[in-house]
């Protein structure tokens, strides 16, 4: 699969390995060496490419599900721990993890204010 490009369906079919579809995108853009964002961290590869199955096996094996942000709650990770857990295996197989800088959200001074 490595010649094939990097798409996906927004619903999981019943032989796609990851939950979400940003995590099936993100795992086929690290294999082909891109750095991508995986919930609240940028992951990429030491290496130019890779070949999918190993990243896909590697990031079930790490539970990465556990990173992705629920997208009805304020709360960064579904599980905090177990997502920075699931960043730290990663990191440990040999990925590049970087934390993205938490947003603060900021008044801005051109809105009305009551």
């Amino acid at each position: 699969m490595a010649n094939a490009s990097c798409w996906t369906r927004a619903t999981k079919g019943p032989q796609e390995p990851l939950p979400a579809a940003e995590l099936r995108y993100a795992a086929c853009m690290v294999a082909r060496g891109y750095r991508t964002d995986v919930g609240q961290a940028q992951v990429s590869s030491t290496s130019d490419r890779m070949i999918l199955d190993t990243v896909l096996t590697e990031w079930r094996g790490c539970r990465v599900d556990k990173v992705i942000r629920e997208p009805w709650t304020d709360v960064p990770f579904a599980d905090a721990f177990k997502g920075q857990k699931a960043l730290e295996c990663l990191s440990g197989r040999g990925y590049t993890v970087v934390d993205i800088p938490h947003m603060v959200d900021q008044a801005d001074p051109m809105r009305p204010t009551r």
